[in-house]
This record gives structure tokens, sequence and C-alpha cells, in this order.
């Protein structure tokens, strides 16, 4: 079974014409929920044009690399579309996620916590309406600064 890269079932006859970007990759793989495994990737801009698709993904970063293999592994004809080569930015707006230091506790490295935190609460004062909290889960285990008292800690300095 192929599948190519992500679309709705439409056939993109004047998307070049249109101005949206014209470089496509085609995946080609053998669409298994056990076994992926990529068998040919070029640029072909022609099929966009010539083959139907079930799914188009614009965009090729992390996200669209995820969807469009997921599509093919369910059997699905997927085309991706990306302006710039692929994986360039690859989603670097993904998750927009502040960094909040917790990470450099794990090393005791205290100076690069407290810039984390400040740089944090400054994006907070300057942009509050870009940012919020989010409340997450933290799976813990192990002993000493793995434990879960000390991320408790860690958690509750972070807040201060």
């Amino acid at each position: 079974m192929q599948a190519c890269v992500l679309v709705s079932a439409m056939r993109l006859v004047n998307w070049p014409k249109a101005g949206i970007p014209t470089v496509c990759l085609r995946i080609n793989c053998w669409a298994s929920i056990s076994n992926w495994e990529p068998l040919a990737m070029k640029r072909d801009v022609q099929a966009l044009t010539e083959q139907e698709f079930d799914v188009l993904v614009i965009g090729s970063g992390i996200y669209g690399a995820f969807l469009t293999r997921e599509a093919a592994m369910r059997g699905l004809r997927v085309a991706m579309i990306e302006k710039n080569d692929f994986g360039a930015a690859t989603s670097a707006n993904s998750l927009k996620v502040v960094h909040g230091g917790l990470r450099y506790l794990q090393h005791l490295n205290w100076v690069r916590m407290r810039e984390s935190i400040r740089a944090r609460r400054q994006l907070f004062a300057i942009a509050p309406y870009l940012v919020r909290p989010h409340r997450f889960l933290v799976p813990t285990f192990g002993y000493g600064l793995q434990s879960m008292w000390i991320m408790r800690a860690a958690l509750l300095l972070n807040d201060i």
C-alpha cells in the first residue's frame, strides 16, 4: 500500500497558480501499523495536480511529519506541502511553553534557575495576554533529588 503525503478528498489542480507554496514532499511508504518503513522521499509538485489524496498536511515540522506518518500508517493517501525545506523550522512555535527553570534544579544550578524564573516573570509582566499558567503532571520516581518530596519543594520554590 502506498501513501503520498496529508488532504480531505479534493483535487489540488490550481494550487500553484493560487499562490500557495508549490513545493511538495512526497513520501512513499508501506502503510502498516506494526511496520512503517519509508521507501523514498522526493519533491513531486506535479503529483499534487495529477493525483487525488485523502489528506493534505501543510507544514513539515514535527507536527506535520507526525500527522503525515500517522495518516499513511492508517492507509490514507497523504500529500504534504512546505514553503521552505522539509523540517526547516521543526514547529518552532509548537508548544509555546515558557521555561520555568525546573530542569536546572536537577543539577542544583540555582543561578540559572533564578534567571529563568526572573525571565518568566518579566514575560508575564510585559505580555500577560500572551502567557497563562497551565496545570501539568510530573511523573516522579526514585529517591533523593528524584523523589516526589524534592519535586514538591522545587515547585514551591519555583512559585516564590
